[in-house]
């Protein structure tokens, strides 16, 4: 019997996918090594033992195309390289068994001989990106996500229609330019020192319910429907004691809390920064706060991405909810116009039902659960607390 959690998740077929990388069409010195790597479930990884021994002189050149006498040259290599990432993809795809292969967001970064940036993808498989529409999006936003974790941005295009699918992204490939991100003088650090020390006071803080916050500013979004009422109690003690640790860190933090039943209700209207006045704020409404009603995600969701545009900055976005809501099956069909409402702010979306606040398996173990997850992984998160 599957488990519900792996009903996505095609089983790749080893010595056909070995045999599909050793193809002349197929430039696989931009991927990770076939034999230094494993299907591990839906992910292609490196062997923990390979990242030092792999080949340092190939991958998928990433290079400043924008500030120096060799911008043009450059520009031509970070072209080549792209487009042949995106090609070979399209091949490995055509191939019967891998059509639901796309780039994941795993990469192994090295420097060449001249100092270049060398990046080699890993490769992940879902049933739903067997779609040409959704393979591109997906393979697209790891690109960008694997740039901008390099040390680059995308200078141009800086838009990208999903509706072209592979061969788009190809074209999008193509005309592909880098601008290498500002970096401080090393005797910045000198002066970053004391504040880094009052952060890492914090720094123990940044989790809510034992989930990971990624970024500065969390947005908290609660079931506030009857079925939640046994788990309140200790969502309201969770948030409170975040609030009161942010507080006292040096780095600047932002919140928010949207309660939702049949609708949805912001505690403050907008994302706002940790002082004594939001929290007094927030503390009130947890505790005025009234359970009843449905359960509509979709709403609270809404409301979310209108704030989340607002504040442009990174958002940790967190849904506690048992998972009973009609709402998330229609959500799923229409992700990409969920990530356009963000306007372009990067946001995490991580998911999680009442039997995990204190723990437990992450694996989901009935269908709402199941759609929690795909929901959280669409939007670059993830379901329940992270294994270790």
């Amino acid at each position: 019997m599957n488990n519900p959690g792996d009903t996505c998740t095609p089983r790749i077929n080893v010595e056909d996918f070995v045999t599909c990388m050793q193809k002349p069409t197929i430039d696989s010195e931009l991927f990770f090594p076939a034999e230094q790597s494993t299907w591990v479930g839906s992910e292609y990884q490196l062997n923990a033992n390979a990242r030092t021994s792999v080949a340092k002189n190939s991958g998928v050149r990433f290079q400043d195309t924008t500030s120096s006498d060799e911008s043009s040259r450059s520009r031509e290599q970070v072209q080549w390289d792209m487009s042949h990432v995106v090609n070979s993809l399209r091949q490995i795809r055509s191939n019967a068994g891998m059509e639901s292969i796309v780039l994941s967001t795993q990469f192994l970064r090295t420097k060449d001989q001249n100092k270049i940036d060398r990046i080699k993808f890993g490769l992940k498989t879902n049933s739903r990106f067997v779609d040409d529409q959704q393979a591109a999006d997906e393979s697209h936003r790891n690109i960008v996500r694997t740039i901008n974790k390099s040390g680059f941005k995308v200078e141009h295009p800086v838009s990208f229609d999903s509706k072209g699918g592979m061969a788009g992204l190809a074209a999008w490939a193509n005309e592909l330019s880098l601008k290498r991100k500002w970096r401080p003088p090393w005797w910045w650090l000198l002066f970053l020192l004391l504040p880094l020390l009052l952060w890492l006071r914090g720094c123990e803080s940044d989790s809510f319910i034992g989930i990971p916050v990624s970024t500065k500013s969390l947005l908290i979004i609660v079931d506030q429907s009857n079925s939640m009422e046994p788990h309140m109690q200790q969502v309201r003690a969770e948030a409170k004691r975040l609030l009161a640790n942010w507080q006292g860190t040096f780095t600047a933090r932002y919140v928010n809390i949207i309660a939702y039943d049949d609708d949805a209700n912001s505690a403050l209207g907008e994302i706002k920064k940790v002082d004594q006045g939001t929290i007094s704020e927030l503390t009130t409404f947890l505790d005025s706060l009234q359970l009843g009603g449905g359960t509509n995600l979709e709403s609270a969701m809404t409301m979310a991405a209108r704030e989340i545009a607002s504040h442009d900055r990174p958002v940790t976005a967190i849904i506690l909810t048992d998972g009973q809501d009609a709402s998330i099956s229609a959500m799923l069909q229409d992700i990409p116009a969920i990530r356009d409402s963000f306007k372009n702010v990067d946001v995490t979306v991580r998911t999680c039902t009442p039997r995990l606040f204190n723990g437990g398996d992450p694996t989901p173990i009935d269908l709402a659960e199941t759609g929690l997850k795909d929901f959280a992984e669409q939007l670059g998160g993830s379901f329940g607390k992270e294994k270790n």
